[in-house]
Order: structure tokens, then sequence, then C-alpha cells
């Protein structure tokens, strides 16, 4: 009779280093019993929850555990960020949980991107996933496509929602036992929308201007209609279609569609200004100056991209007055924002050669680690660095800095 595999075996065929506190012979029962409790309390990283669903993922095909607990512990994980406030780790749990779990997790997940509960939006998506779950004959997700016409249209037609209404009502579901209202209007959006627009509900001209089935000449003159009502969507949609061609039109309707309402737009603007043949030419020139500008509007909305900029700006005084400890608490605020990207790489490099904060390279480490995970290649590289060749805190581990050189790039063939 084959050996019963121990929860150290399952672990080191894994090749992880997720620690579950296992005591020596201990078995897999007990492995699960301690990943089920870590992942309903939940990971404070991301990838270390990820590791340990990969673990109870083995779990699942030897047998021993079940995709119903596994759903059910991430959809408490994401319970509990979200109450935090910690809308990307409960995004990703709940995301999870939709993987594992069945239809109740599918149709949860489905209402968070059509909402945009967590800061992810996609109604494409969500109705894609409540589609195939209607297909499989669940009324629910019959239902919510109905419901889903109701507030985009544009989405959902008429006809497919009258359709998924009668299919739910076929299956006995409670909320659409009752007969469709009158006058339940089954014509293509785009007509009604075109109705509307030519009794002069002018407003609606972005809306056409995004429909699919309008040849592209009527959805530019739409989308031109739009621009003059100051609409921040479609100065951003004109900024994107033209900005290869047009850099500073572009660069200048991104700005637009900042100033009315969509911040990220400023450091799109940004980077356009960035992009042009003589941003790089003699000292700080104008075009720096007025880079600088635009990272400071999107400041003022908190938009954690810029924080970091302005916070790197002010760390060497780029444009600004040097004040390394105010640039560390500004990528320090970016970080905790959601910023994983430059702000900890930056975070590692002040505490690992003492910029405005104590030296300490093994905390310096830490940060750079979170940079890695994202595939910031600098991380990457003073990660490779430092392990190979050690310091105070961090131990040489020749492993560690092969993996983190081959991650960067190099040494590959």
């Amino acid at each position: 009779m084959a050996k019963k595999p121990t929860a150290k075996d399952l672990l080191f065929l894994l090749d992880d280093r997720l620690e579950v506190n296992l005591k020596p012979g201990e078995g897999v029962e007990k492995a699960k019993e301690r990943l089920e409790k870590r992942l309903k309390e939940g990971e404070e990283d991301l990838v270390l929850l990820k590791r340990a669903i990969s673990i109870y993922d083995a779990l699942l095909s030897l047998g021993i555990a079940s995709k119903e607990a596994l759903a059910a512990s991430l959809l408490e994980h994401a319970k509990k960020r979200q109450a935090k406030g910690e809308m990307d780790s409960a995004y990703e749990a709940l995301e999870l949980a939709s993987r594992f779990g069945g239809a109740r997790e599918k149709i949860a997940f489905a209402k968070t991107l059509i909402s945009g509960t967590f800061g992810v939006s996609s109604r494409e998506e969500g109705l894609s996933i409540l589609s195939e779950l209607a297909d499989s004959g669940y009324p629910e997700a019959s239902y919510l496509i109905y419901l889903l016409h109701q507030t985009s249209p544009d989405l959902v037609e008429g006809k497919l929602a009258k359709e998924e209404y009668l299919r739910a009502r076929a299956l006995g579901y409670p909320l659409a036992l009752q007969p469709l209202s009158e006058g339940f209007d089954e014509r293509p959006y785009t007509a009604i929308l075109l109705e509307r627009f030519h009794k002069g509900e002018e407003s609606l001209a972005f809306a056409l201007s995004k429909r699919k089935d309008l040849d592209e000449e009527a959805r530019r003159k739409y989308l031109l209609l739009a621009l003059k009502q100051e609409n921040a969507e479609a100065e951003e949609a004109y900024a994107e279609m033209v900005k290869e061609e047009k850099k500073e039109e572009g660069r200048r309707y991104f700005e637009l569609a900042g100033n009315h309402g969509r911040p990220k737009c400023y450091l799109k603007a940004a980077s356009l200004l960035e992009a042009s043949p003589s941003f790089y030419q003699g000292g700080e020139g104008e075009k720096q100056k007025e880079e600088l500008r635009l990272y400071r509007l999107a400041q003022e909305a908190n938009v954690p991209e810029a924080l970091t900029k302005i916070g790197i700006a002010t760390l060497f005084g780029y444009g600004l007055e040097k004040e390394p400890k105010q640039g560390l608490a500004l990528l320090r605020l970016a970080l905790a924002k959601g910023e994983r990207y430059e702000a900890p790489y930056w975070l590692g490099e002040c505490l690992y050669r003492g910029l405005g904060a104590k030296k300490n390279p093994k905390r310096g480490t830490d940060y750079w680690k979170i940079a890695a995970k994202e595939g910031n290649a600098l991380a990457l590289d003073a990660l490779a660095s430092i392990y190979e060749s050690g310091a105070k805190g961090v131990k040489k581990n020749p492993r560690l800095a092969a993996k983190y050189s081959f991650a960067s790039g190099k040494n590959r063939d």
C-alpha cells in the first residue's frame, strides 16, 4: 500500500517556502486545517495567499480538501479585506473564489465586475460570466442579465433581456414570475439612442460614438460633437485616438480630461510630454517643469502614481526643493494607496542607502521584493546583487541571487 504523503512531503514537492508552522510528523489533514484558517483570516501578502491556494489546490487533487471549503474561505477573506478598505486584495480574493467555487461565487464576482465595487470595472466580462451561467440553467443569472438591461441597455439590448427574463420565469425564479411591463422596448439600443439624440438629447453623442454598429465615420462625428460638451470620457477617447500622430493635441486633451474629473489622464499627458524628442535636451527646461506641473495636478487628486513621481522629485530635488524625509513620506503614502511598482523600489533604495531614513538593508530588501513581484527590473537587479554579496541583516544566498538575476533578464541565453 502506498504511503500517504505528509504535509512536509507535499510542501517539498511544491518547492514552496510558505510557512504553515508544521510540526514533525504532522499529516496533510493538519496542513489543510492550517491553510483553511489562513485563507479565511486572509494573508497580508497576496503572493503568499496565492501560494497558500496553490498548496490547497494540490490537496484538492489528493482528494483531501474540497473546492467548496476553499471558495467559502476566499469569500470570507474578500469580505474582511473590503471591510478594511483593501479593495485590491478583496477583488483578487473574490476572483479566486469564482475560479474555485460554483454559481454563487461566480455570480458574486460578476456583480463586482459590473458594479466596479472594488475599483475594477468590466461590464462585458461580468455579462460573459452571467451568460455562461444562464446557459447552464441558473435562473438568477438570467434575471440579472435582464436587470442589467435596465441600467446598461447599451450592453444588454431589449430582445436579449426579454429572452432571459422569460427563461428565468420558466425556471420558476421568484422575482421573474410577474409578466413584463407594457411598452418594453425591444429595438436595438442604437436605434433608441439615435431617436433620442435627434429629439434634442445632444448629451448622448459620446454614447453614440461607442456604438460598434455605426460606421467609423459616424462614430468619429459623434465623438467630435461630444468634445464640445466637456465630456471627460470623450476627451480621453479622442486623446487616445490621436496621441501617436498628434502628440501635442493628445497631451492637451488628456489634460482637459483630467480637468473634467479623470485625474489619471494627467499622467497620460505627462507621458506624452516625456516622449517628445526634445524632452531630455539641456538641463531643467520648460518641458520638465510642465511635466512636474501635471504630476502636481494628479497628486492633488491623490493618484498613487503621481504621489510616487512627486516623492522621487522631492527625494532628490528634481525641480523641487530637496527634502528626503518628505519624499520618503510621499513614497510610503503611494505604496499605502496601492502603487507597488516604483514606490517600493525607491523606498528600498532609501532604506538600503540611508536616504531620509536610518540605514536598514534588510527592510530595504523587503521593499524591493514588493516591487520585484510587479516585475520592476531595477528591484530585481538590486535583489540579485544584494544576495550575491550579502549585507548587514541580509545573508548571502547564491540560489536567490541566481533566481532574481534570471528574472531580471540577465544570464539568459
